[in-house]
């Protein structure tokens, strides 16, 4: 069996840029925590994909669950991550449609955090609610 180092943060009273200016600090999580929920493929758009992509992009879901329990370790993490978290939105069912105009609506600092949304379902599904709900979402996501 290989001897494996213990990793830093299970060091009894180890606390990760405690030394650190905390606007220093901050800085250093947001980009660990930009490279831990980012996906360069998402971002792309559809016409700059390989021909061998398929035709939906992947689920952000392993993504989200990083940016998620990054979000539970403290008050200051959930405000960092916060932004990773909501910067590319990408909804594939008619029931995390409707999750995330709940979101819009109930905050309305989560629509300005938005740089990409994208909307992989048949709109049909939700019918005239899908028109709805979207003519609320738009302005949420436009506004500066």
């Amino acid at each position: 069996m290989p001897h494996v180092l213990p990793i830093a943060s299970v060091i009894a009273g180890f606390k990760p840029l405690d030394n650190v200016l905390w606007h220093i600090a901050k800085h250093i999580w947001d980009l660990i925590f930009s490279f831990a929920t980012h996906s360069y493929y998402l971002e792309k758009p559809p016409s700059v994909k390989p021909l061998t992509a398929p035709y939906f992009s992947p689920s952000r879901a392993l993504l989200y669950a990083s940016a998620r329990s990054l979000s539970l370790v403290s008050k200051s993490f959930r405000e960092i991550v916060r932004r990773h978290l909501f910067s590319i939105v990408q909804i594939e069912n008619s029931r995390r449609f409707l999750a995330f105009s709940h979101a819009i609506n109930d905050n309305d600092t989560v629509g300005q955090l938005v740089r990409i949304f994208r909307v992989n379902f048949l709109r049909s599904s939700l019918g005239a609610a899908y028109d709805n709900r979207m003519t609320q979402i738009l302005p949420a996501l436009t506004e500066s």
